[in-house]
């Protein structure tokens, strides 16, 4: 972030899309930005005062020089007009949280994608907007991981316990859902290579449909395919994932 919005013009403008909106607040209490703008999708009063609190109580926000403006509205209700500019904004930022999708990271990372092209088309970003992260890839693997089986797929019985009533109740568990967890915290083995499924940047007018095929490279008993979403800044830097498994 501070790379980034050292290359921007003085009294640039940023919006932040994400709710809470930590980066907004780390760009005007640390950085210096003179004119931010963060979005708090929630229509909770609770939980727009907290985000209020936060740059208020926690950021001494807004300061004198600094505009710092919390706006409670939903991504698709942004317009030059309801921000209150003229211009597209300088740079776009989002640690791509939301509280409805919180824990689904490929879904996060979606409906930021959707929001960049969304704001482009709207005027509220433009080609010259630095957008924050720029770039993301999905990327999957198929694992093994006796751990996860024994505790996630059907079983009648459970450390000697009796779970047949909540396997029917549960219609076969979470063989069909997602999980959210992470890799370190259980032994698994790689029955493929990691593929990348998605690359593109953020805005961009791509097909974000993808079907593929994934030799298996090792023996093992097929448990999961393990997704995560890879996010990079715009000069490649702090790539961080965020991963996720299905049964």
């Amino acid at each position: 972030l501070q790379e980034s919005f050292e290359k921007l013009p003085a009294g640039c403008t940023m919006l932040d899309v994400s709710d809470f909106g930590w980066c907004a607040c780390l760009a005007a209490s640390s950085l210096g930005a003179k004119h931010v703008l963060c979005v708090e999708s929630s229509f909770h009063p609770d939980l727009t005062k907290a985000a209020a609190l936060v740059a208020q109580m926690g950021n001494s926000l807004p300061r004198e020089g600094c505009h710092f403006e919390v706006l409670q509205c939903s991504i698709d209700a942004l317009s030059l007009a309801t921000i209150g500019l003229t211009k597209p904004v300088d740079m776009l930022i989002s640690d791509t949280y939301n509280r409805v999708l919180e824990g689904w990271h490929i879904q996060e990372a979606f409906l930021f994608h959707t929001a960049c092209s969304l704001l482009q088309q709207r005027g509220v970003i433009s080609s010259t907007s630095v957008i924050l992260p720029t770039s993301w890839q999905v990327c999957v693997m198929a694992i093994e991981c006796n751990q996860l089986a024994n505790a996630y797929t059907s079983k009648d019985t459970v450390a000697g316990f009796n779970h047949t009533h909540i396997v029917e109740q549960a219609g076969g568990g979470f063989c069909s859902n997602d999980l959210c967890i992470q890799h370190i915290e259980y032994d698994h083995k790689s029955l493929t290579a990691e593929c990348t499924v998605l690359d593109t940047n953020f805005g961009d007018e791509t097909d974000l449909s993808a079907e593929i095929t994934l030799p298996v490279t090792a023996e093992g008993t097929f448990h999961a395919v393990s997704y995560w979403v890879t996010y990079n800044s715009i000069e490649g830097l702090c790539p961080s994932e965020r991963r996720y498994l299905r049964f």
